[in-house]
């Protein structure tokens, strides 16, 4: 029986002192010329990780992928990675990544050769700009 107290205790306390987990939050959305929402892009408020959630209908382009872009506003772009076609995908972001979030009021879409841009900027052409959400608060 106090085996059981205590491992009762050890649960209760570890769940009441784990960290709670950073929600994710708007960042962008990324739509076609007519104004048709493709994906959503939200990131953790630490910026850490992003998730993107296909919006719409992506048109496929067999034998290419789609990259996002942060586009900082001095410097490069840079890779956040490649985007779903559908569902969704979850990633933790490099401290460069990160950085170049934070620096940046725009994600960039191209289409780049399938697994991404062989070089450290977009390769391909570039198809969709949108500028972050502001968020009410």
């Amino acid at each position: 029986l106090a085996a059981a107290v205590l491992a009762a205790a050890v649960g209760i306390g570890w769940f009441l002192l784990r960290p709670a987990a950073v929600p994710f939050e708007p960042l962008s959305i990324v739509a076609n010329e007519q104004g048709a929402q493709l994906w959503r892009v939200e990131a953790r408020a630490d910026r850490g990780s992003l998730r993107v959630t296909v919006a719409g209908v992506i048109p496929p382009q067999p034998g290419r992928s789609y990259e996002l872009w942060a586009l900082p506003e001095e410097g490069d772009p840079v890779s956040l990675g490649l985007l779903p076609e559908a569902g969704e995908a979850v990633r933790d972001l490099t401290p460069a990544q990160v950085a170049a979030l934070g620096r940046s009021r725009k994600v960039a879409v191209s289409l780049e050769p399938f697994g991404g841009s062989p070089q450290p900027v977009p390769t391909g052409p570039v198809l969709y700009v949108a500028e972050f959400v502001e968020v009410a608060g």
